[in-house]
């Protein structure tokens, strides 16, 4: 990433500090709101489940400009999801920051070594940065979640895509259906394979390809789904409760 010059002379990493910030509280305003979801996947990767679109405008309204320049507003994201994806890896603030200025800001960090105070105020907006994201976008919950992700040796969901078919022909049996249906497309990875977890924690995304499976759904299908999904998640809401309220016994659960 090119080094800038804020509108003071001081030297700006990465995204602007006011743009990186409101981004980031953006981002936890619409997580809160349930429009947003921060999602963690294996190998600490990070995901922002969000409309693009309304991201741009809240961005906007959060800096009292209109909706925030596509291309900024993907640097930005950029920028928040490859520092939590980092924090995540290393667990550690300081590592974090290490790597940071080894392999992401390189070429910023070495243009200004000879500089002290510039060096310092470097590392003090990503140090900053970070824990501006890290404050804000991650909790322990998410925490549990890497840990539970890291030990998984099965399958672990990437992300679910959607699609509307609208007509279908089956000429071995010289039938066809133009009624819509929803084809759901489960994209996962498998914890026995070689994946990405061998990759450089900077890496953006996924370097590897997740398996996928398909299945076509109508409204019934969509209603069991859900009223599934409801059990499952009463089912898991008893456990865990269950689990918090468990007397202990040297600090331990028993």
């Amino acid at each position: 990433m090119q080094p800038q010059q804020s509108k003071a002379g001081l030297v700006q990493l990465g995204v602007p500090i006011l743009d990186f910030n409101a981004a980031v509280e953006t981002l936890a305003t619409l997580r809160d709101q349930d429009k947003c979801q921060v999602f963690l996947g294996r190998g600490s990767s990070i995901r922002f489940i969000v409309d693009f679109d309304e991201f741009r405008v809240a961005l906007g309204n959060q800096l009292s400009t209109p909706p925030t320049d596509a291309k900024l507003a993907k640097q930005v994201l950029e920028e928040i999801r490859l520092l939590l994806h980092v924090f995540l890896f290393t667990r550690s603030p300081v590592a974090a920051c290490k790597i940071l200025e080894r392999n992401v800001f390189e070429d910023q960090f070495k243009k200004t070594k000879q500089d002290k105070e510039s060096l310092s105020q470097l590392r003090s907006i990503l140090s900053g940065k970070l824990e501006r994201a890290t404050s804000r976008l991650t909790s322990p919950s998410m925490l549990e979640r890497a840990d539970r992700l890291s030990a998984t040796p099965g399958s672990t969901l990437e992300d679910v895509d959607l699609e509307i078919i609208t007509h279908r022909a089956n000429q071995f049996a010289e039938t066809q259906t133009t009624v819509p249906f929803l084809r759901l497309r489960f994209r996962y990875t498998d914890g026995r394979e070689p994946n990405f977890l061998y990759f450089p924690p900077w890496v953006p995304g996924n370097p590897s390809s997740p398996r996928t499976f398909d299945i076509d759904c109508d409204q019934t299908d969509l209603d069991l789904l859900v009223r599934r999904l409801k059990t499952a998640r009463d089912m898991l809401g008893a456990a865990v409760e269950s689990k918090l309220k468990a007397p202990t016994r040297e600090g331990r659960s028993k």
